[in-house]
């Protein structure tokens, strides 16, 4: 099925599907309090993820029904705007950036009922906004940001711990 999404002023993000030789709103996402700026699909199609000028990142999950539900809002990781937003190729982390000059990296958690662990922050990563942030489609450990600073930067991520067997 071939979806496209929109994310919009008005607060929300609409799910679009083609229809013959049209496109109709098959789905409205609301739950955000401001402007949602950005959204990223994560490379398996099973989640969504917005952002938005209230500085949350909104997940959302793919139901039996082709439906997205609501699932969990990552609240103080930016105290201004988050404008971009972006998986990872291997879907293992979550890319934001915005108003605040930084980048968060958030480790996406094993299954849906962990907590969404910070992996690491960039702080000041540009002199001014950080405006998009996107991973290389190939390497899960590089990524690139630009800023209102005129900058475009590219940055190598440390690779995970492996965890400890238990």
């Amino acid at each position: 099925e071939l979806l496209l999404f929109s994310a919009s002023y008005d607060d929300s993000v609409r799910v679009w599907a083609e229809e013959v030789d049209d496109w109709a709103c098959q789905d409205l996402l609301q739950g955000h309090q401001h402007t949602v700026w950005g959204l990223a699909i994560e490379p398996s199609g099973r989640r969504l993820a917005t952002c938005s000028q209230d500085c949350t990142v909104r997940l959302w999950s793919r139901d039996g029904r082709g439906k997205y539900v609501p699932g969990p809002v990552l609240e103080g990781r930016h105290e201004r705007t988050i404008f971009s937003i972006d998986w990872s190729p291997d879907g293992d982390r979550l890319a934001s950036c915005g108003g605040d000059d930084k980048i968060v990296i958030h480790a996406v958690p094993s299954d849906d009922d962990s907590e969404w662990a910070v992996e690491s922050t960039v702080s000041a990563a540009h002199d001014s906004d950080v405006n998009c942030v996107r991973f290389n489609p190939v390497d899960p450990l590089v990524m690139a940001s630009a800023g209102d600073d005129g900058m475009v930067k590219v940055w190598a991520l440390p690779k995970p711990s492996p965890t400890a067997a238990t």
